[in-house]
């Protein structure tokens, strides 16, 4: 949320659950007035383990969509019926086609795939698929599908004045050293939406190495299972 504090108001679109600190995630949007809008997991049952009575109820009160003058919030697009709600990725230009077709605003805003990118249909119907790194402008004549990416690598900034977006990507965390332990050459793997690190021996086996102290190097490994030879 640092990265916008520029912001006049803040969205987020989706999937505060199934992530580390869900409780304590939710506390901040609500404590920050960000207007929400759920995601898959915010509607899985089983992503709720943990939360109060109090936290549930808000995520089960928030609206699919958030329709803001010639804007609009939302997850993904989405089909509902008596099994519940389900968002399809929007990856192609079929997906994008349904997508546009679903909503009529003439940015739509969302998230899900995790990819940031923008999809723009123009007015003889084409839809051209791009990822701005730089700040854009967007064209007047255009609809766009405005994937802004997933926290906390990424958000994005809307100037609807200008008519422009801004994409603002988290300085990567370097890796730590390569570490070696019991003759393993290892590598580093980012955990996802973390600064934590975790260690994977090269070699096909066992071996994990939560890493507590990135100087030290000293935390003791743990072997997992090998799944095959179960």
């Amino acid at each position: 949320m640092e990265s916008l504090s520029d912001a006049d108001q803040w969205y987020f679109l989706g999937d505060v659950c199934g992530g580390r600190e869900v409780g304590a995630c939710l506390d901040l949007l609500r404590t920050h007035q960000v207007h929400c809008v759920p995601g898959n997991h915010d509607l899985w049952d089983f992503e709720l383990t943990g939360l109060s009575l109090e936290q549930r109820e808000y995520l089960a009160a928030l609206p699919l969509t958030r329709p803001v003058e010639d804007w609009l919030a939302v997850h993904s697009d989405f089909a509902q019926d008596q099994y519940g709600i389900s968002f399809p990725y929007i990856y192609s230009q079929s997906d994008a086609q349904r997508a546009f077709g679903q909503f009529p605003q003439r940015f739509i805003f969302f998230g899900h795939t995790h990819a940031s990118q923008l999809h723009q249909l123009q007015p003889d119907g084409q839809i051209h698929f791009y990822r701005p790194r730089e700040p854009c402008m967007l064209q007047p004549d255009c609809r766009y599908l405005i994937n802004v990416g997933a926290a906390p690598q990424v958000c994005l900034l809307y100037d609807s004045e200008l008519q422009c977006i801004e994409y603002r990507f988290r300085q990567p965390v370097a890796p730590p050293p390569r570490p070696q332990e019991h003759g393993h050459q290892a590598e580093w793997i980012q955990c996802k939406n973390s600064d934590e690190w975790f260690c994977l021996p090269s070699s096909t086996g066992s071996w994990a190495y939560p890493k507590s102290n990135r100087e030290s190097n000293k935390r003791t490994l743990e072997q997992i299972p090998d799944s095959s030879k179960s």
